[in-house]
């Protein structure tokens, strides 16, 4: 809301009251002007205001999706859910675990034979990751200040500003895996995910390149698109730790990884209550 949108609305009010006051018709004409230029400039200020939201989309997308949500008309939430038997949930938590037994995408591990990978590796194999205090702050001041908390809750405003007193464990080690693969070649370079420089922008550039001199040359292109299901959601452990040996990935680092795979659990999110509710063993992804 702009000051000149108070100003008129302000005015608007007080020429209400002065024509209850004494209900005239020459009140009543200027009720009138005083409210339709309240109108006015309450619509330019609310355009100026989404303008604003839309130009700055990139830096500050927390405030436009908020903005959008608090304009979305249904905001019923899920009702009762079907049981297999035919009857209803009357509790949160059954429906809950109905929604996550249907939409399971995790699977169990599949008994058939583990392939062997094998790659040349030029250096050496990176079984230890060392990361200095200079690294550890580097990482938090380049964190996106409007990006969404993580599982800690911690926000990365908090994490910017402390910048020299907490560490982010994840992804440092993340960084020295990917100079790893890189550095040794281990990653083809079609590949444009996951990379340094690299990206689904990168990977259209350089497919929209290849096709328009295709089509210069006057060579005819097929062009066939595959969709992984669940790609990352369904990654099998044992094969994803083959595969970590494979590249050189070994020692406290490996160890470190097969830890955190073992076990894991996620929680369902009830979207009726609004809350955690369930635990479930996360045995791929």
């Amino acid at each position: 809301m702009t000051q000149g949108a108070l100003s008129k609305i302000k005015q608007k009010e007080a020429a209400w009251i002065g024509y209850r006051q004494r209900r005239t018709r020459a009140r009543y004409r200027a009720y009138c002007g005083v409210r339709n230029e309240s109108t006015r400039a309450l619509r330019e200020a609310v355009y100026q205001f989404e303008k604003t939201l839309a130009q700055e989309v990139k830096e500050k997308p927390r405030d436009f999706f908020a903005y959008a949500r608090s304009k979305t008309r249904i905001k019923e939430s899920v009702s009762r859910v079907k049981q297999p038997e035919g009857t209803f949930t009357n509790y949160t938590q059954e429906a809950c675990k109905i929604l996550n037994k249907e939409f399971q995408v995790f699977a169990k591990e599949t008994n058939t034979p583990i392939p062997r990978v094998q790659h040349e590796l030029k250096g050496e194999e990176l079984s230890r990751c060392e990361f200095t205090v200079d690294d550890i702050r580097k990482l938090l001041e380049s964190l996106r200040e409007n990006s969404a908390p993580g599982p800690d809750g911690v926000h990365p405003k908090v994490l910017k500003e402390c910048a020299s007193k907490h560490t982010v464990l994840e992804k440092l080690l993340r960084h020295k895996m990917v100079d790893h693969l890189e550095n040794n070649n281990l990653t083809n370079n079609s590949q444009h995910g996951l990379g340094t420089g690299k990206s689904c922008l990168t990977q259209l550039l350089e497919f929209s390149e290849e096709l328009e001199d295709a089509l210069d040359e006057g060579v005819g292109v097929d062009i066939v698109y595959l969709d992984c299901r669940k790609a990352f959601d369904t990654v099998p452990h044992l094969r994803l730790l083959n595969k970590l040996r494979a590249m050189a990935i070994s020692g406290d680092i490996l160890a470190w990884i097969e830890n955190f795979l073992s076990r894991r659990r996620f929680w369902n999110h009830d979207v009726i209550a609004r809350r955690p509710s369930s635990l479930t063993i996360v045995s791929q992804g």
